[in-house]
């Protein structure tokens, strides 16, 4: 069971893939809108450029959420990443350009781009209200919470899309109507607490992909193992992610395969959805970094 996991050197970088679904009529009308442009100074261009991204095709997007409030990312594919967070990178260098005798691929950074351990973390769904879906969520949490046996647990909670603003939560999982080509969008980790975000996309022809108890718990899995750091196990498969392995954000979890080509992983990005699991990889690279704690 080879399997490529890494993390993503940058705290503040968000990925996604795959895709989920939902009952339409309770969506709030403003999670329908992605407003999108693709003109950007030196400074956006240069910084893109350490994140793998690739200038001809990234765009800039905002996302408005449940209770209308919004927020702006650069999206190239399946990858994106906070506007207002872009300037930070300005002092970093890429990897290319950092002493080597750092033996970096020895190392994980995870203070930079981990949740913090030993804890539970509440994440909200908000409108997921179909059968297959609450029970392809009970499955991801116990699978979660029992296979990895990890420091960090979750705990699930059910709520309406007008509860979004009000509702505290560690993560959300909500709805957008359009996100381009991606049918789901995931935040990394960042300020020592997993990513924030998960949005999914209710376009008919992709909740066609994910329309069963399977499929539904292999999309939330991968999502949430984004939001706990992981990137995809093949992502050899994906150019712009090639360049950032080469040049700049992804680390090898020690113990895991190197390839970047493993499909069996539940991290895999170009398979489609199915009735997988976690795999011994998967497990690996979870207690790696978050500690394992049997129950």
């Amino acid at each position: 069971m080879n399997f490529f996991l890494k993390t993503v050197l940058i705290s503040l970088s968000v990925m996604s893939i795959f895709s989920c679904e939902k009952d339409n009529s309770n969506i709030a009308e403003g999670a329908t809108e992605v407003k999108n442009e693709n003109v950007f100074s030196n400074r956006e261009q240069a910084n893109l450029e350490k994140l793998g991204f690739d200038l001809t095709t990234t765009i800039k997007s905002t996302i408005t959420f449940p209770d209308n409030s919004t927020k702006e990312y650069y999206v190239d594919g399946d990858t994106k990443f906070p506007v207002n967070e872009l300037s930070k990178l300005d002092a970093i260098l890429p990897l290319t350009e950092i002493d080597a005798s750092t033996e970096l691929n020895e190392k994980l950074f995870s203070a930079l781009n981990l949740a913090g351990g030993n804890r539970v973390y509440t994440i909200a769904f908000f409108d997921f209200n179909q059968q297959y879906q609450r029970q392809a969520i009970g499955q991801t949490i116990w699978a979660f919470n029992t296979i990895l046996d990890t420091s960090v647990q979750l705990k699930a909670v059910f709520a309406n899309g007008n509860q979004f603003g009000t509702l505290k939560r560690d993560i959300s999982v909500s709805y957008v109507y359009d996100i381009g080509p991606a049918k789901a969008i995931a935040d990394f980790p960042i300020n020592n607490m997993p990513g924030k975000n998960i949005v999914v996309s209710y376009k008919p022809d992709i909740v066609a992909t994910y329309n069963t108890v399977g499929k539904f718990r292999n999309l939330m899995m991968h999502e949430i193992g984004h939001t706990f750091g992981l990137v995809h196990s093949d992502y050899k498969a994906f150019p712009a992610e090639v360049t950032e392995a080469e040049g700049f954000g992804i680390k090898h979890i020690p113990g895991t395969d190197d390839s970047g080509l493993d499909l069996n992983s539940i991290m895999s990005g170009s398979l489609e959805l199915g009735d997988r699991w976690y795999t011994n990889q998967d497990i690996v690279a979870m207690r790696y970094l978050y500690g394992y704690v049997p129950r």
